[in-house]
């Protein structure tokens, strides 16, 4: 399908028709703000964390902003790529993020908690 678009001189639209989502939510203004708002809480609340939160809960935190910051990254670089691709940037660093610093950053807070007692 892809050498018939190159032989007839189609050009690809993965942002639009060609997208899974037909291009139908990307252009919405409330797809943007949702969009805009959840990066900036996503680095906003880790960030306040490791400045004005205790240095065990800096510590905890600042490898989940990298992840976030490496994300935020990855998908940038692939804003020209196929939704299909587009989307195994998030599932991979969630994958990640849930098997690796969210499991070390409960393990720690769970311990923390139990020191209180």
């Amino acid at each position: 399908q892809l050498s018939q678009r190159e032989k007839n001189n189609i050009p690809l639209e993965p942002m639009g028709k060609d997208s899974l989502g037909r291009g139908q939510f990307i252009t919405k203004s409330s797809f943007k703000i949702y969009f805009g708002i959840s990066k900036i809480i996503s680095f906003l609340i880790p960030l306040v964390l490791i400045f004005a939160g205790p240095s065990d809960v800096a510590v905890m935190v600042t490898p989940s902003l990298i992840i976030v910051l490496a994300q935020f990254v990855g998908e940038q670089s692939t804003g020209s790529f196929h939704d299909v691709l587009r989307v195994l940037v998030p599932i991979g660093y969630v994958s990640y993020n849930l098997f690796g610093p969210v499991t070390s950053w409960a393990r720690d807070s769970w311990s923390l908690w139990l020191q209180e007692q």
